[in-house]
């Protein structure tokens, strides 16, 4: 184990440490939080960021103006309005944590839309939480980058941070009201950088304790990891409770580690469910995980790519697909209705056991994937003579068969997930490029759904009955630039916006390269490892681009995936299989999940080399 993975392992202890801490502080404010007001100059005159409590450069009745930040000739001065807590009197402003502007990585701050930023805590990015507002408290050019804090007038409950103070260094460092110290906060109360560019500015510190944190799923544009967390340690460890439980506790170590916003969960209803109704023997693994994530504050996307003999009611046989019963036969009584009835409570089912995800992914590449010259669909029909076999004795499903079972997966699991969980929202299945680097395939998949579902092919017009959201696969296989990455990626969105749908949230669920470029029999033709990274890093500048010809419709940025197939796991078939590309598109390499520069740039861009970069 390398340093490097040590410290992983330590900073996402670290961070688990500080979450338990936290709970036993008092669960009120140790200070009110009556807004802030700072200085700058215009034209040679000072002028001055009011305060919005009162209009002007001045503190509310009842709160004092304490100077928290400045320093002659290097940085403005900033004044924070506040007055010791009282219990049963409210505060006048509830305090949702600040974000600040700085000129690189120092001291924390993160890239973000072309810039750095030392992010919101709640958002993960450079927005308030909902329902809050943005002030700017400081920034003039050429001297002090933008400062700003966010506040809403005080509300009973929903997400908030209890507020501690604010300290900032200088010439003389400027003591926290809360605790008469400089640089210090009161005990179970973070402390959270918000300013402070290594040789421009000082250092500026608030410090806080997150409140319902959950309620605020990560900004948008945010960047998040894949990973079959709980398929892997049943794969590895058959039979062994207690080896599979630890290889889940050791893979959400790894993904908290590396402080992804956001996280996509393999939620594989062949170990979640023993029928539409029960949940089976590993549902506990995956509350599990999906529990210490959130915990984490990560946002999590569900996602179920399987149709066992007990969901479609048709044998199963061996070979790439999942056999399901033929859609030409789909009036009531008929195997492909009975098979789309139990597929609805089954999603009912785990929808409701798992709360904690707001965001599912209905199946999976239901375009088909096309692995040789002959290639295969995700579905196949029954055999000639088998029950809900199609009538004209097919044997692959067409085109119009795969866009109409995606439509009826949508419909039906998009109407079982609101009955489990009303709050949740479903994703398309994200549609596959079929290796074309083009992307076309997945252009025209997508269009063909909208195209059904306004035709009337299916039960509704509408298409927020099939899915509240899209998603797709952008594997272009090479380096991203402006045509290869932000033109294809946006000609997918254009048939969005031909239908209306231009502003529904969209996931790029699977993102990234195999750092094996082809496989024989016996061993892979490596990528060099910097070029992966420089990839990587075009693709996510690229993503986040502040240009508004780049990608701003981008919801998340999903990287698939954590970690390389563990070698047990690529050699399990009898015959073992040779190793495929698939095998290592992890940004941790080997069985032993060593770090490579690409987990590095990952770091970069979360934080995850920087513990108060993301606090909790």
């Amino acid at each position: 184990m390398n340093k490097r993975f040590k410290w992983m392992w330590r900073a996402a202890l670290a961070a688990s440490m500080a979450a338990s801490a936290s709970a036993w502080a008092a669960d009120e404010d140790a200070y009110d939080f009556g807004g802030m007001y700072g200085l700058y100059p215009e034209g040679g005159v000072v002028k001055y960021y009011n305060n919005p409590a009162t209009g002007a450069a001045s503190c509310p009745t009842g709160y004092d103006a304490r100077q928290v930040f400045g320093t002659g000739n290097v940085d403005w001065s900033m004044f924070l309005c506040t007055r010791p807590h009282l219990a049963g009197r409210a505060p006048l402003y509830d305090f949702g944590g600040m974000v600040g502007l700085a000129n690189g990585s120092g001291n924390g701050a993160l890239p973000w839309r072309g810039y750095y930023y030392f992010v919101n805590p709640f958002t993960h990015t450079h927005e308030c939480p909902t329902g809050y507002q943005s002030q700017q408290v400081l920034g003039t050019p050429s001297v002090d980058h933008n400062l700003y804090y966010c506040y809403r007038p005080h509300t009973e409950g929903g997400l908030r941070m209890d507020f501690a103070g604010m300290t900032g260094d200088g010439a003389t460092p400027y003591p926290n009201p809360a605790t008469g110290v400089a640089h210090t906060c009161p005990g179970g109360y973070g402390r959270y950088t918000a300013f402070g560019t290594p040789s421009v500015d000082y250092t500026f510190y608030y410090c806080g304790k997150p409140r319902n944190a959950n309620l605020q799923p990560a900004g948008k544009g945010s960047l998040g990891l894949g990973e079959p967390i709980v398929p892997n340690a049943v794969a590895r460890f058959p039979g062994n409770p207690a080896q599979q439980q630890a290889e889940v506790d050791r893979e959400v170590l790894l993904a908290k580690g590396l402080r992804p916003r956001v996280f996509r969960m393999w939620m594989l209803n062949t170990h979640i469910l023993t029928d539409e109704n029960t949940l089976g023997p590993y549902a506990y693994l995956h509350q599990r995980a999906i529990q210490a994530l959130a915990d984490a504050n990560i946002t999590l996307v569900g996602m179920d790519n399987s149709f066992p003999a007990w969901l479609t009611g048709v044998p199963e046989r061996s070979g790439q697909s999942w056999v399901l019963p033929c859609p030409d036969q789909r009036s009531a009584n008929t195997p492909y209705a009975e098979f789309l009835a139990r597929y609805e409570r089954s999603w009912t089912t785990i929808a409701s056991a798992y709360p904690q995800i707001k965001l599912w992914q209905i199946a999976n590449e239901t375009n088909g994937v096309r692995m040789d010259e002959k290639g295969f669909d995700v579905f196949a029909p029954p055999l000639e003579g088998q029950r809900g076999a199609c009538q004209n004795r097919r044997l692959r499903f067409t085109d119009q068969d795969r866009v109409d079972i995606t439509m009826d997966l949508m419909f039906h699991a998009r109407r079982g997930i609101k009955a489990g969980n009303p709050d949740a929202l479903t994703f398309m299945p994200p549609p596959s490029p079929m290796d074309d680097k083009t992307l076309a395939p997945i252009a025209n998949f997508i269009g063909s759904l909208y195209a059904n579902i306004a035709a009337g092919n299916r039960p509704s017009t509408n298409a927020r009955d099939y899915f509240d959201g899209v998603s797709w696969h952008p594997y272009i296989f090479q380096d991203a630039n402006q045509q290869t990455w932000v033109d294809r990626n946006n000609a997918i969105h254009d048939v969005l916006e031909q239908y209306g749908d231009g502003s529904v949230p969209v996931i790029l669920s699977e993102a990234g390269n195999s750092s094996a470029i082809s496989c024989n029999a016996n061993s892979c033709v490596d990528r060099s490892p910097t070029e992966l990274r420089d990839w990587m890093q075009h693709t996510l500048s690229l993503s986040q681009s502040p240009d508004p010809a780049a990608m701003p419709w981008l919801t998340y940025l999903i990287w698939f995936r954590m970690s390389d197939v563990h070698s047990s796991l690529s050699t399990a078939h009898s015959p073992p299989s040779p190793p495929i590309p698939e095998f290592y598109y992890g940004i941790l390499k080997g069985d032993s999940n060593q770090p490579s520069p690409s987990s590095t740039l990952f770091c970069q861009y979360t934080g995850c080399h920087a513990l108060e970069a993301i606090p909790f």
